[in-house]
């Protein structure tokens, strides 16, 4: 649904619809793909609105994850920082 959204040029509800997946955390046997498939494709919709905090807040979420994706989402924290100069106060 996110995706069509954002076809459709409805960021805030594919924002929305990508939230409502990986907000829900894991709950029994974990569901990565879509999990991480969520959140990275809403932090790239972020990054691409030059919405850099809110971009490494989803980033950290779904970091905080133990699971095959979780190494990649902190570097992407990592690397979101460094680029647009953004420290932890």
């Amino acid at each position: 649904m996110g995706a069509a959204y954002e076809k459709l040029g409805n960021s805030d509800a594919a924002l929305d619809c990508y939230y409502g997946v990986f907000s829900q955390g894991q709950k029994g046997g974990p569901e990565f793909f879509w999990f991480y498939k969520a959140g990275f494709d809403a932090g790239r919709l972020l990054e691409s609105q030059k919405l850099w905090k809110e971009a490494i807040a989803v980033y950290e979420k779904i970091g905080s994850v133990d699971g095959p994706r979780a190494e990649e989402a902190r570097d992407r924290v990592n690397r979101l920082r460094l680029e647009n100069f953004i420290w932890d106060s």
